[in-house]
């Protein structure tokens, strides 16, 4: 699944649940959502099959991200009480895109550590995979639902 439904999840979480249980069930709904229908960029194929990232979906990571980042800030500064909020909000951020963030060194910068690919061998078993369309509008199912959990 892309960054910013995690992130945008991951604050209504922050919303609906007390602060320490937040955290942990953030990093959760991480591996929840992403065993649900959903498209993002293969890296792992494309890294197999061209021996790099291909450059849209470079330019779709990084698109994704800059958005996952700038609506936690948002939401984070804007929308939640005192710095412990922010703080909260943000470290719900974080969790919820941890896994993905772990992989980074794997695929672009060729790091190659037990850990990282033991994760990445768990993540490719739980994806729920489809194609481009129906797994994106899937994805702004599950950003509308989260926002409108966010702004009830």
């Amino acid at each position: 699944m892309l960054e910013l439904p995690h992130v945008i999840v991951a604050a209504a979480m922050f919303k609906t649940l007390p602060a320490p249980l937040a955290l942990p069930a953030s990093l959760a709904s991480h591996f929840v959502l992403d065993m649900l229908p959903h498209w993002n960029p293969h890296v792992n194929r494309e890294i197999t099959r061209h021996g790099h990232i291909l450059p849209l979906s470079q330019k779709i990571i990084y698109l994704d991200l800059v958005l996952a980042v700038f609506f936690s800030l948002v939401y984070s500064i804007f929308f939640t009480s005192g710095l412990a909020g922010m703080y909260t909000s943000l470290s719900c951020s974080l969790m919820s895109v941890l896994p993905d963030v772990l992989q980074f060194p794997y695929y672009f910068a060729g790091v190659k550590h037990p850990l990282i690919t033991g994760l990445i061998a768990f993540q490719k078993k739980h994806q729920f995979d489809v194609a481009p369309l129906p797994g994106l509008l899937f994805q702004a199912f599950i950003i509308l639902l989260s926002l409108l959990i966010l702004y009830n």
